[in-house]
């Protein structure tokens, strides 16, 4: 039986990193499936004491890892799950479960990932798009404000109290996991082939 092959892709908020393994999918097609955190943030019952503006999703606690690592190690396995939705606008799940078949790439893309040692345990190859702060809080806060429409003094407000706090603490200092760096700082793009060939190597060496 041939083994699927567990890809990690990470990166601060802003880093490109989305951008870029949605063009890596594309490349793989339905060879490659994609598991994605957000879907596995935790619900907010008790938003009658607490503002929403107030939730922090930017720690490790606001995710679902049991969850996540339970799921990915059973599509590892050759087993179809029912992938979670998280609305962000009720900030709890909903009932849109999606199924999803396991594939022979299995990426898992998000901001905390490698901060959870029985997640980063399972990837086989780890990928950190390394982008400057600097750079990425513009390019967040030109996406938040422009494309979601939200407002600038939130928008700055929910940056330094939460996500660059949680940046330095669960995406930054786990770094040195990565078995390669990505710089954003130039088009994430240009690096799709040459992590498309590093990762089919990979995958005739594990089958």
């Amino acid at each position: 039986m041939r083994k699927s092959l567990l890809i990690g892709i990470t990166g601060v908020s802003g880093s490109g990193k989305t951008r870029f393994t949605t063009a890596l999918k594309k490349e793989f097609g339905e060879r490659m499936c994609l598991i994605v955190q957000d879907d596995y943030y935790l619900d907010h019952p008790d938003l009658d004491k607490i503002h929403p503006e107030d939730i922090d999703y930017d720690i490790p606690a606001a995710i679902d890892f049991d969850l996540m690592v339970a799921q990915i190690t059973q599509l590892s396995e050759g087993q179809t799950i029912a992938v979670p939705s998280y609305d962000f606008s009720t900030h709890s799940r909903n009932s849109n479960y999606k199924q999803q078949a396991p594939a022979d790439f299995i990426v898992v893309e998000g901001t905390m990932i490698f901060s959870n040692a029985k997640l980063a345990d399972l990837f086989d190859y780890k990928i950190f798009v390394d982008t400057p702060m600097d750079i990425a809080i513009v390019r967040r806060m030109a996406r938040d404000i422009v494309e979601r429409g939200r407002d600038p003094k939130e928008v700055k407000r929910r940056y330094l109290t939460f996500v660059r706090p949680g940046a330095y603490q669960h995406i930054l200092a786990y770094k040195g996991l990565a078995d390669t760096l990505i710089s954003g700082e130039i088009e994430v793009l240009n690096y799709v082939p040459l992590i498309k060939e590093q990762l089919e190597k990979k995958y005739f060496q594990k089958s």
